[in-house]
């Protein structure tokens, strides 16, 4: 078995890193290259994945699919779906229950090259088996084990779907991890043992994302033996491509002016600009005054080219609203802490698009701290992964470090009217609150006469995208009837919210509250050492149980718990009398033993005369006459005497009791 690896599932590049015994390491792909483009490319019965999609794109751009992920999970019906729609070079559907379909020519065995649906699950599934290849060329073996990242406000609808891609290309995954907090326990696990104890105030801890499609923003607070995610906050229409459309924008309106042509009309054309564009932008951030860069295209679009240059003044402008949004998901979070900014020691910053110099004094001058890059850009998510692929796996003992993160989305329960109503610990509706610990379970308490339908949907409908559907899911709680009383039954819910962000109702069971039947009555203890009286020995019953003499004093029962006291003895002749019948007692059961030869213990004796007949052959012969005599004689002993367990010996025992 292979080691454990973990993925960072990007909008433009996937990066694998692996735990291996000696650190975790990032791994490079057939191409050696560490970051893996996010593409899958059609064409015949060829199918190009990654590095090799990527070097077909120009001349297969219809039909590569890329950034695959912004589609994962949603529904036809959203706006920002509607949108993307337009602007994709391959043609995408509505598909069944809503979903979405990605059409592609693909020539499948036996049949001709032909339009093709896709769901966006199976792209992912394609491009997942290429990832998992990757790994395992490196461990030399089979490595289905993995962590995979995702958005935090990865709705239950993508989450899953990014599940089901995984199952499709046979990889086990082992969890589903937060984009933020894999880099926070990247991190963090280094450094826990320099934390605060856990009884101490924690280090709070800034973290900020900003990748290619999205910005990501969450505020940790760590100890030596865990990471907790206080708050996430997000802008999911912020990110480097946003940047980039903004010097696009300029220049394709620059070529409608010179050219009479629309670059948006030639997907081709739009590609080519757009690497151009990436570039610049990197050179521009390099630069803290004014300059000029030129932008060059050769038949850039019927076969004419293109010329044109902009300066780092007007990359600021135009760039200047979307600077002021990266500070929203910032404020979000001291909002949802209620923390201060002193109280935040440092500020961490991660994302390919952080490496601008806008984004950063922008933060450093709203934080009043320098943000700190003491990691690698595009490779912290991946190893945060492949960390906790490791602390999951059973092949590695890592350090224990608990990781506790937060929803983005409050839960709320609505179900069927009916007698009664439910508890949920002081709430009605609302179950797992914005920022509700991530994994928890809580128990749901129904009265009910018959069964009833449960559905769970989010109830912030504001927090999710324009047209995203607001239900997760419906459950059908059925075989319910009335109590033994006839009353609403008592049913007991159990909802959870696990570590992969999905909410899912456990169980539901019936409460039933039986009285417990009485114990049967111990038997009383009677003498001075505890020993209950025998029903079928009377010869062991106690000393006390014995009748009194007539005249006797009664004493009165003792106090639970107390002691019993000892009876009195009357003074005069009744004590020595006492003593005299215990001497005689005692000589009497000499003679009974001297006279039997059996044992002390006789039990139930059978006088039957074939039961004598065989105790007699037993004796070697004794005379029935003699064994008769002697057994009546020591019956008559044993009359004679008064019980006394003390010195119940070896006289036979008497009747038993009525």
């Amino acid at each position: 078995m292979g080691f454990p690896w973990g993925l960072d599932l990007g909008s433009q590049n996937c990066v694998v890193a692996i735990a291996r015994k000696g650190g975790i390491d990032v791994i490079d792909n057939e191409a050696s290259s560490r970051k893996t483009p996010c593409m899958v490319g059609l064409g015949g019965r060829e199918r190009g994945l990654g590095e090799a999609a990527k070097s077909k794109i120009t001349s297969n751009i219809k039909n590569t699919v890329a950034d695959v992920k912004t589609l994962i999970g949603r529904k036809w019906s959203e706006t920002g779906v509607q949108q993307l729609a337009k602007t994709l070079p391959w043609e995408l559907k509505e598909g069944p229950n809503g979903g979405i379909l990605i059409s592609l020519m693909y020539e499948k065995e036996g049949d001709e090259c032909k339009k093709t649906d896709f769901t966006p699950e199976q792209i992912l599934a394609m491009l997942l088996v290429n990832l998992k290849q990757t790994a395992e060329n490196h461990n030399k073996s089979p490595s289905p084990d993995c962590v995979i990242s995702v958005p935090c406000f990865f709705n239950d609808s993508q989450r899953r779907a990014v599940l089901s891609a995984a199952e499709i290309a046979g990889v086990k995954c082992l969890r589903l991890m937060n984009d933020t907090a894999a880099t926070a326990l990247n991190w963090g696990l280094p450094k826990s043992m320099d934390f605060p104890d856990d009884t101490a105030a924690p280090k709070h801890v800034l973290f900020y994302d900003m990748g290619y499609t999205s910005t990501q923003c969450c505020l940790v607070a760590f100890t030596k033996t865990k990471m907790t995610v206080l708050a996430s906050a997000f802008d999911r229409e912020l990110g480097g491509r946003h940047f980039d459309r903004c010097m696009l924008d300029f220049f394709a309106e620059y070529w409608k002016t010179k050219a009479k042509l629309n670059l948006f009309d030639n997907p081709k054309s739009v590609f080519r600009l757009e690497t151009q564009v990436d570039k610049i932008k990197q050179q521009l951030s390099g630069y803290s005054s004014n300059t000029k860069l030129p932008c060059n295209v050769e038949c850039l679009q019927d076969d004419q080219d293109f010329h044109h240059s902009i300066e780092l003044d007007q990359w600021v402008e135009m760039t200047k609203p979307l600077v002021d949004r990266c500070l929203e998901p910032v404020k979000q979070v001291f909002a949802a802490t209620k923390l201060m900014f002193d109280q935040v020691e440092e500020v961490e910053v991660v994302g390919s698009a952080t490496r601008s110099p806008l984004v950063v004094n922008a933060l450093r001058d709203f934080l009043g701290k320098e943000p700190k890059r003491t990691m690698n850009s595009e490779e912290a998510v991946s190893k945060g992964c492949a960390l906790n692929a490791a602390m999951l796996s059973p092949n590695f003992k890592v350090r224990e470090f608990g990781i506790i993160d937060c929803t983005c989305y409050s839960v709320a329960l609505g179900w069927t009217p009916g007698a009664g109503e439910m508890e949920v610990e002081g709430k009605r509706d609302t179950v797992f609150g914005q920022y509700n610990v991530v994994p928890s379970a809580k128990l749901l308490t129904f009265m009910r006469t018959q069964g009833f339908d449960i559905t769970a949907a989010y109830s912030e409908p504001q927090e999710l995208t324009e047209g995203m559907p607001t239900e997760i899911g419906h459950w059908a709680v059925t075989g319910v009837g009335p109590a033994a009383d006839g009353g609403p039954s008592k049913i007991k819910v159990k909802v959870r919210m696990d570590a992969n962000g999905i909410f899912s109702v456990d169980t539901a069971q019936v409460v039933e509250e039986v009285e417990p039947e009485p114990a049967p009555e111990a038997p009383k203890e009677e003498d001075k050492g505890g020993d209950a009286a025998m029903p079928d020995a009377a010869a062991d019953a106690p000393a006390e149980a014995a009748p009194e003499p007539a005249g006797a004093e009664k004493e009165a029962a003792p106090a639970e718990g107390g002691e019993k006291k000892k009876k009195k003895k009357k003074e005069g002749s009744d004590g020595e009398d006492d003593g005299e019948e215990k001497k005689k007692k005692k000589e009497k059961k000499k003679k009974a033993e001297e006279s039997d030869s059996w044992d002390d213990d006789w039990g139930d004796v059978d006088t039957s005369e074939a039961a004598v007949a065989a105790r007699s052959a037993a004796l070697g012969g004794v005379d029935q006459d003699a064994l008769a005599a002697k057994m009546d004689k020591a019956a008559k002993v044993a009359d004679a005497a008064p019980a006394d367990d003390s010195d119940s010996g070896g006289g036979a025992p008497g009747p038993p009791p009525p």
